[in-house]
């Protein structure tokens, strides 16, 4: 990028509920010549992107009210914005909340603190690859709304395989592989492509998140539910399980119970 204000078309959002850090990066993408508008909510970015749309939103996780990943999601949902690339920084750590947002639709994410160097960096090398892909890939006979839904439908169609081994402890890339009837090598690069997850971790945090349900579900002990969802012992489903969410499966459930009656 030169050191001259982009157009509309090359226009970034930068969305943080901490006002210090959105002053902060706008302040820098701005006089490194990118025209730069911010957002304190999610729904206010939401909101701009109907009048006006950005080639990327820059977007926190952690913010009150519509999140960071509810924004993706609503982007996302709309075919008049599937152009929009959009990159996640956070400071959180738990490997449900990332892998929720490269599900949601983002294809990049930055830890906090943030660098503002190399946020710069990756904001220009994934608008080159993106720019690349949609010049390499024809606009006639499979327009985006195609390729979306292929992709939406691969990866539903591998969750749900998943699923359907649940109990199975030992389903792994070559029973995944043979169902879809896709190679190892290709299973592989496609749900890393996709997800961000190698195709172990894309298992087991299927496994984890339907644990959650049965969670719901007081007659199950800590340890029936582990075996439910294909974990060999109580102690490493315990292990995986806080790993991924940052909390005792214990701890969780009562949150989960505790939430419910509140709604009631």
């Amino acid at each position: 990028m030169n050191n001259q204000t982009m157009n509309n078309q090359e226009t970034i959002f930068i969305v943080d509920d901490d006002q210090v850090i959105l002053k902060y990066l706008s302040t820098f993408f701005s006089k490194n010549g990118w025209d730069v508008e911010s957002f304190e909510s999610s729904k206010e970015a939401l909101e701009r992107v109907k009048i006006k749309q950005p080639i990327l939103i820059i977007t926190d996780l952690d913010m009150p009210g519509m999140d960071g990943i509810e924004l993706i999601r609503n982007v996302k949902s709309n075919e008049k914005f599937e152009n929009i690339v959009l990159l996640v920084m956070t400071a959180l750590n738990e490997n449900h909340i990332r892998f929720q947002s490269f599900k949601a639709g983002a294809i990049h994410l930055v830890n906090k603190p943030i660098n503002p160097y190399e946020l710069e960096a990756a904001v220009k090398s994934i608008l080159n690859q993106f720019s690349k892909k949609t010049t390499d890939l024809p606009t006639v006979n499979t327009p985006q709304a195609i390729r979306k839904s292929a992709v939406e439908t691969w990866i539903h169609e591998a969750e749900q395989i998943v699923l359907d081994n649940l109990t199975s402890a030992d389903f792994s890339l070559d029973e995944l592989a043979v169902a879809l009837h896709y190679s190892r090598s290709a299973v592989q690069k496609r749900i890393k492509q996709f997800t961000n997850l190698s195709v172990s971790k894309f298992i087991r945090s299927i496994r984890l998140e339907k644990s959650l349900e049965y969670m719901m579900e007081e007659e199950n002990s800590i340890a029936t539910i582990a075996h439910k969802v294909g974990f060999k012992s109580h102690s490493y489903y315990t292990r995986c399980f806080k790993d991924y969410y940052g909390i005792d499966p214990v701890k969780k459930r009562r949150e989960l119970l505790r939430e419910s009656i509140i709604h009631i």
